[in-house]
């Protein structure tokens, strides 16, 4: 029996493969289809920086840094409007001002779901704003301290206090929301 054209199992009779169809030889489709196309494009990769995806505690130490600007900003127009005006509407707008920021508080972490600045950098910005807001705030006692022609007014003093304050206030709040 010749192996060439019968296979044999015990008991089982098998017929020979057929013949290939093909006349090419098979590595030829092989290299055929392992060639990349001639039209290639390549990616560059993004230069774009990924902003840091905003985690529990990146959001509960920008709503402290937050608040605690809001609350510089209020004080600020309290005593910067408390000897003008008088209490009752300087309490008005301290607790205007208050409700305002926290309602932008809440429409921001809304919208932006992802901060651009790390914790330890807005603790950085928050120490070098609270530095220079004590350097401008003592710097402008002793020049409101100088005597000059006239007494400078109380009024004077509370406005560059409450000025003070709201500006670092603000600062505060901005730095806290990137």
């Amino acid at each position: 029996m010749s192996s060439d054209r019968e296979y044999t199992i015990p008991s089982m009779r098998m017929p020979p493969p057929p013949p290939p169809t093909q006349s090419t030889p098979p590595y030829n489709t092989y290299l055929s289809t392992a060639t990349p196309p001639s039209t290639y494009i390549y990616q560059h990769p993004s230069k774009e920086k990924t902003r840091p995806s905003r985690t529990m505690g990146n959001t509960v130490f920008g709503v402290l840094l937050y608040l605690i600007g809001a609350s510089s900003t209020a004080f600020g127009i309290f005593g910067s409007l408390q000897s003008s005006i008088g209490d009752s509407w300087a309490v008005a707008y301290l607790v205007s001002a208050l409700l305002v920021s926290i309602v932008v508080l809440i429409i921001v972490l809304m919208r932006y779901r992802s901060a651009s600045w790390r914790w330890w950098q807005r603790l950085l910005g928050w120490i070098g704003t609270t530095i220079g807001m004590i350097i401008l705030m003592v710097s402008g006692e002793i020049l409101l301290a100088v005597p000059t022609k006239g007494t400078i007014p109380s009024t004077t003093n509370d406005l560059f206090l409450g000025g003070c304050f709201i500006i670092y206030g603000l600062l505060i709040m901005f730095q806290a929301l990137r």
